[in-house]
């Protein structure tokens, strides 16, 4: 049984490890337009507002990250496959002890989409960390470098963290994407499942059951189930709520007007009870704009389950895992969603 949450370390000396980079959006872009000259090419993204002189330092500051990653790899004699997502097998994840995300969270999604149980470790090493979040990946004080959080993590200063994932199995004879009837889907959700209509301006029909109660019918704009890891992504911004909107109720409800410093504490409390811990074995779910009058009437928008059924009353909708790999979610499919302990994501954290 996973130890979950955090874990002290005993060591972590792997032989062979498999290095996962992004495609920045210069290669991107250079890529897309082949026989284009970097002159034509710096014109073009000017004309769509882009900087070509900022893609290409952004380039060369990932570039630079990649290069301290391979030679602390290489100073410690561990054999190593440098590769981009697009073009990784399953022979590629298999011969590796670990794997390392070399980029941000885009990246580390793609990698943990890789590995399937808790045993292969995925190190996240934000590369560009004044241009990229990086909530997933290693925490990088200002004072410290790569190569000193490299260092610290092979000398054993960090805790295993395991992140839990959502499994989905999808069935119904509206599945179009599935070879039968019924199918775990080969991927696991380290963020989020959204499941709605392919045009915003359609209304998604769904029938939702919550931990085995009986399905109600809702309409909304769609609706995602999200773990702990994604509690602070996509479902945050979508039930946060903003000091104005704290001001309006307190206002309707006739009390004595708050300040502002109040309607933020009160706005900040409220978002912060929106996050959980990426260990927690239950989804949160999130309704967007959820249709709210008779017989679709919703009691309760938001809140946590230990296992969801959604079954599809769309027209041409998707089901859609961490915003990157979609299926085809129509009338009479059905998606059953839970969280395995065993397909956690073993990640790391730090001792500070």
């Amino acid at each position: 049984m996973i130890r979950r949450g955090f874990a002290t370390s005993e060591s972590f000396s792997p032989c062979r490890i498999l290095v996962l980079h992004k495609l920045t959006r210069y290669e991107f872009e250079r890529r897309r337009h082949r026989a284009t000259s970097p002159r034509d090419l710096r014109e073009l993204l000017a004309a769509r507002g882009s900087s070509f002189d900022g893609l290409y330092h952004r380039y060369n500051v990932h570039r630079k990250s990649l290069r301290e990653i391979t030679d602390f790899l290489s100073e410690r004699r561990i054999k190593t496959r440098i590769m981009q997502i697009p073009n990784v097998s399953e022979e590629d994840v298999q011969w590796a002890d670990a794997l390392l995300s070399a980029g941000g969270d885009g990246n580390m999604l793609f990698s943990a989409s890789k590995i399937r149980n808790s045993e292969k470790p995925l190190i996240g090493i934000n590369t560009d960390p004044e241009w990229s979040q990086g909530q997933l990946c290693v925490r990088r004080r200002q004072d410290s470098s790569i190569t000193n959080d490299l260092d610290m993590i092979f000398s054993g200063y960090f805790r295993w963290k395991f992140r839990q994932r959502i499994h989905v199995t999808l069935s119904g004879s509206n599945s179009t994407d599935l070879a039968s009837h019924q199918s775990v889907l080969p991927l696991l959700s380290l963020n989020e499942v959204f499941m709605g209509e392919c045009d915003p301006f359609r209304t998604s029909y769904f029938e939702v059951s919550i931990d085995g109660s009986v399905r109600h019918k809702q309409k909304s704009s769609g609706m995602v189930a999200c773990t702990g890891s994604g509690s602070s992504a996509w479902a945050y911004n979508i039930s946060r709520v903003t000091e104005d909107q704290v001001k309006s109720v307190v206002a309707l409800a006739g009390l004595k007007d708050v300040s502002a410093q109040k309607a933020k504490e009160i706005c900040d409390d409220y978002n912060r009870s929106l996050l959980y811990d990426a260990s927690d074995l239950r989804m949160a779910y999130a309704i967007r704009d959820c249709i709210a009058k008779g017989i679709f009437a919703v009691e309760q928008q938001r809140g946590f389950a230990n296992r969801m059924s959604i079954k599809s009353r769309c027209f041409d909708a998707n089901l859609v895992i961490d915003g990157n790999w979609s299926w085809t979610f129509n009338n009479g499919s059905v998606a059953d969603l839970k969280i395995n302990d065993a397909d956690a994501l073993r990640t790391i954290e730090l001792i500070d």
